[in-house]
């Protein structure tokens, strides 16, 4: 049995990917327009009563359009002339005589007669598909499309979600037409095709899975999937500059109505300009993203994905600047944007300035005057947050220790825990500072202890009990004091 197998065109997801870096590279030329590709005007000499709005001619003019083929340039005279032909021939007496049925079947065997010859799932241009024969399922379905209409059948357009295809009203009724396939006509009927051996005929079947869920869709919007075919593919390689225009084009051409698929087509603008505003920002190019974003949203009417990228970009540029410890630059542009952010990101974005503050300022200043900057930032209702407190904490704990450093450092243990006391006094539940004084008192008795040790080896007991006495006050309850006292009063005959 020899099978026609069907293959179909995988759709070509946007993908929205918001990131979070935090440098700046030099600045780039993005100005990429925010306008059409192309305005498409109906050539009026070929409109005929009841084949408005748009004729299979101007059909196939704007597919060129989308395919970025100029209409006169050399491939596109070419491709309108090959049309052109193909057109009069499927609506010559030879055809209009033949049943809805037949025709609609003849049309398809024609394409592939004539113009269709290789298969390639991401090649959507029509000036390919006629002058190479190579196409997909978009191509083909817009050429079978046309040549139905040219032909006077009553034809349909539909999508499902990786494939697109047609169907014709016949005396049979309504027959898909799976247009990849040079047998794809009625799909699910058993049609006979050439013998390849001595077994008589062989068979070919198209199942009716490949068209479950299907979506019926206009015309233009057909013929619109080109235009977003090659807009995905552009995005691909980071060239929105194509990418964009196109994707505008798809809906100043298909309509804004609900119905026309217009919504959709709305959310795929969104989605391919979002798209390029989180390509600056993984090139690092905050102020470009910035810069072009507010150009957009000046243009287009925002939506939840605009938002989320206005929040992310906003965001990031602002995280970039605190990491620099720039917190004048940052809190100016959260002042510049803030009319724009989400009420979630405009409440974040303080915090995340001040604990940017909290990490930045006092760090230039002298460990008292930053515990006297810190006793003021405690003020700020964001010192209440969790996450400010915290970080509030923390970053009195390391000046506290600052301010020990140096006792310790010379020796002063006794002096290095009253300032350890005065940071408990501050931070009651530090256990870094309950830690630190603990273990100052614990050195200051050693080194009373080694004095003791000195003047009781030297026989001068009273002097090591004075010592003793006046170290225990300030290290209650140390043992080892407590058993030096012990044994100087043994030895004084107390």
């Amino acid at each position: 049995m020899n099978m026609r197998k069907i293959i179909c065109l995988c759709t070509l997801f946007f993908l929205l990917i918001p990131t979070h870096i935090f440098s700046q590279k030099t600045s780039l030329n993005t100005d990429i327009p925010l306008t059409p590709a192309f305005v498409f005007v109906p050539n009026e000499n070929m409109q005929v009563e009841g084949d408005l709005p748009l004729s299979s001619y101007d059909l196939i003019r704007a597919s060129l359009l989308f395919s970025s083929c100029p209409l006169d340039s050399e491939r596109g005279i070419k491709t309108l002339l090959l049309f052109s032909e193909m057109a009069q021939e499927v609506n010559s007496p030879e055809y209009r005589q033949m049943t809805a049925y037949d025709r609609g079947e003849a049309i398809l065997r024609l394409m592939y007669r004539n113009t269709l010859k290789t298969y390639k799932m991401a090649e959507s241009n029509m000036d390919t598909l006629f002058l190479e024969g190579v196409y997909n399922c978009v191509s083909s379905s817009v050429l079978y499309y046309t040549l139905a209409k040219a032909a006077g059948l009553k034809v349909t357009a539909y999508k499902t979600v990786n494939h697109s295809f047609c169907s014709v009203s016949t005396e049979k009724g309504e027959i898909d037409v799976e247009t990849t396939n040079p047998y794809g006509f009625d799909p699910g009927v058993k049609k006979t095709l050439p013998s390849t051996g001595s077994n008589g005929n062989s068979y070919a079947v198209v199942p009716k899975s490949y068209y479950n869920d299907k979506i019926k869709i206009s015309d233009k919007l057909l013929v619109a999937l080109i235009g977003g075919n090659n807009s995905s593919l552009a995005m691909q390689k980071n060239n929105y500059k194509l990418s964009i225009p196109l994707t505008m084009a798809r809906l100043a051409f298909v309509g804004e109505t609900v119905t026309s698929g217009g919504k959709e087509l709305k959310n795929e603008v969104d989605i391919t300009c979002t798209n390029y505003v989180y390509y600056l920002q993984n090139q690092r190019l905050y102020k470009d993203a910035l810069t072009w974003l507010s150009k957009a949203i000046s243009q287009i009417p925002t939506s939840p994905i605009w938002q989320e990228c206005i929040d992310t970009t906003v965001y990031n540029y602002i995280t970039y600047y605190l990491n620099k410890g720039d917190i004048e630059e940052a809190q100016n542009a959260y002042n510049t944007w803030i009319d724009v952010l989400s009420e979630k990101t405009r409440d974040q974005i303080p915090l995340n300035i001040f604990i940017g503050q909290l990490n930045t300022e006092p760090y230039s200043m002298t460990p008292d005057k930053a515990l006297d900057y810190l006793d003021t930032m405690a003020r700020n209702p964001l010192a209440q947050t969790t996450e400010g407190k915290t970080v509030l904490l923390r970053t009195k704990e390391y000046f506290w220790q600052e301010k020990i450093k140096p006792l310790v450092a010379q020796q002063l243990f006794f002096e290095a825990a009253t300032v350890a006391d005065q940071g408990l006094q501050d931070i009651p539940s530090s256990a870094l500072l309950l830690s630190l004084k603990k273990q100052c008192l614990n050195n200051h008795a050693v080194l009373i202890h080694n004095q003791y040790a000195t003047l009781f080896n030297q026989g001068k007991y009273q002097e090591a009990l004075e010592l003793l006495q006046r170290g225990i006050k300030e290290v209650p309850g140390n043992t080892t004091l407590l058993s030096d006292i012990n044994r100087v009063q043994r030895a004084l005959g107390n």
